[in-house]
This record gives structure tokens, C-alpha cells and sequence, in this order.
């Protein structure tokens, strides 16, 4: 009997999950992090530069951190050589990335990384990053290959970059000035909320939301089947879409608006006093708002409608 309690209570300790194991790296300052190779990554601002990493199996063989300049970076070191990374293969499973290299399977890392502050943060190869509560007066957003960035707090000056069905969400992230270049299938949402302008550049199957409140300008140029929506309240919005583009800003309330559209693009604004619109190859424009002065320009199949 008691050899019995013995096998099983042994059978009992075999299947309980392993407690994640932490350690902790020195680095020098850093207000930049870049983040690669499938690694998940929460960031927060705090009084001091720390990273630490945990590994369920104690394995922190492939994982490597280090600072260049003013940057810190996390990435892998079986994925140092280029030929390995056309091999690596990577999945979402039970809350982990679970990368295969050449066909093994890489240890999955969480890291958590502080800093007092924050000026750029860069993510690629299907990475995950988190970045709450950040307070930035200038701040660069990159993603690139997959990677997912989520990011809340607020920043002065904002500039995202997303592409290759790369995920980035600022909703979160309150600018007061606003620049996004989205490309390649990757998806944006941010919002700006301030006096400072708000520009965005699309295309190539991108998709881009923003949220708006009392801007001054706002310039949209978005191509190639991209699609952009915005919605709150500007002064003057200037729309240039073309190659299948869809712009949706009818629920961004403007003064007034101007709209270049051509090759079949879709845009639609709101302007309350003034609008210039011009349509061709048929390309369809329509104007919610009513504005009393109209300059209007359409040929080869385009169209403008009033609404």
C-alpha cells in the first residue's frame, strides 16, 4: 500500500507543469528596444533599466540581449544566420509562441523590460509586444513580418510603420500629432487627439482606422486596394486615393475637404462649408455635410455625388 501511494503521488509530481524559471540580464541605458525573431515582450516605464526573462524549462540558451547604442535588443541566436531564418516556422499555441528552426523546437521566452522612458520600440518576425501606460514626447512604432504591437499611454508626437500582415494597435495610444505608413497587408488603428496634423499613407492591401478629435489637418493618400477609415472632427481634410482604394471618412466632421480620386478608388467625406472633389477613371466620391461651396471635376467614368 505504501509503495503504491509512493507511485502514485511520483505520477502526480510527473504531470504537474513545471514552475517557469526567471532570470535576470544586465544592460546598459537604452530609450529604443527591437524586438525579433517570435520572443514576447511586455513593456512598462519605470525607474530603472531592467529586463528579465522567463522560460518555463529553464532553457535560456537561444534567447540574446544586448544593447547597441541606445537601442536594446531581443532576438534569437539560432536565427543569426540568414539561411535559418527562411527555415523557421512559428505558432500560436497555450500562450506561447512555439518557433521550429530547421525543424527543432526552440525554447518560447516572456520578457519583461523597463525602462524611464521610451522613444522607439520595433518588432518583427511574428514577435508580440505590449507597451502600457507609456508617456512619450516623440515616439516611433514599427512593425514588420508578422509581428503584433500593442501599445496605450500617451505620446506628443507619434510616427507608426506597419507592414508585411504585421498588427498595430495604438487605439490606446493618445497623439496630439499623428503620422502612419501602412503597406503590405499589415493592420493599424490609432488615435489622435490634439491640434497637430494627421497624415496617413496606405496601400498595398493595408488597413488603417483612426480615431480623431480636433485636428486641424488631416491628409490621407491611399493606394492599391488599401482601406482607410477615420471618424471624429477636423478642419480641412485632403483625400488622395487611387488603384481600388476605399476611403471611409464620411463620420469624420469637417469644415472643409478636398478629394483627388482616380482607377476605381471609393472615397467618402463630410464637409461642412467647402469641398473640391475630382473623380476620374471611374472612381466614385461622395460628399456628406452639404457644403454650400462646391468645385467639382469629374471624366472617364468618375463620379461625385452629394449626400
Amino acid at each position: 500500500m505504501k509503495r503504491t501511494a509512493i507511485s502514485i503521488a511520483a505520477l502526480t509530481l510527473a504531470a504537474m507543469p513545471a514552475l517557469a524559471e526567471t532570470k535576470s540580464y544586465d544592460v546598459s541605458d537604452f530609450d529604443a528596444l527591437d524586438v525579433s525573431g517570435a520572443i514576447m515582450v511586455e513593456y512598462t516605464q519605470g525607474p530603472a533599466h531592467s529586463v528579465t526573462v522567463d522560460q518555463k524549462d529553464g532553457d535560456f540558451s537561444d534567447i540574446l540581449i544586448e544593447t547597441k547604442g541606445d537601442e536594446l535588443q531581443i532576438k534569437r541566436k539560432s536565427l543569426e544566420k540568414a539561411k535559418w531564418r527562411k527555415n523557421m516556422s512559428i505558432k500560436h499555441k497555450n500562450g506561447e509562441l512555439v518557433v521550429k528552426v530547421n525543424g527543432d523546437v526552440k525554447p518560447s521566452y516572456k520578457v519583461i523590460v523597463t525602462s524611464p522612458s521610451i522613444s522607439e520600440l520595433d518588432i518583427s518576425q511574428s514577435s508580440m509586444l505590449t507597451a502600457n501606460n507609456i508617456s512619450a514626447d516623440e515616439l516611433e512604432l514599427d512593425s514588420s513580418s508578422s509581428a503584433s504591437l500593442t501599445v496605450s499611454g500617451t505620446s506628443k508626437d507619434t510616427s507608426i510603420e506597419a507592414s508585411s500582415s504585421s498588427d498595430l494597435d495604438a487605439e490606446d495610444l493618445v497623439s496630439d500629432k499623428l503620422s502612419i505608413d501602412a503597406s503590405s497587408s499589415a493592420d493599424v488603428s490609432a488615435n489622435a487627439s490634439g491640434a497637430g496634423p494627421v497624415d496617413v499613407e496606405a496601400s498595398s492591401s493595408s488597413d488603417v482606422e483612426v480615431t480623431i478629435a480636433g485636428s486641424s489637418d488631416v491628409e490621407i493618400d491611399a493606394s492599391s486596394s488599401a482601406d482607410v477609415t477615420v471618424e471624429g472632427s477636423c478642419n480641412l481634410i485632403d483625400v488622395e486615393a487611387s488603384s481600388s482604394a476605399d476611403v471611409d471618412a464620411d463620420d469624420l466632421i469637417c469644415v472643409s475637404a478636398k478629394v483627388e480620386a482616380s482607377s476605381s478608388a471609393d472615397v467618402g467625406v463630410h464637409a461642412s462649408k467647402s469641398v473640391k472633389a475630382t473623380a476620374n477613371s471611374g472612381a466614385d466620391v461622395l460628399v456628406h455635410g452639404d457644403p454650400a461651396e462646391r468645385d467639382v471635376s469629374k471624366s472617364s467614368g468618375g463620379d461625385v455625388d452629394f449626400n
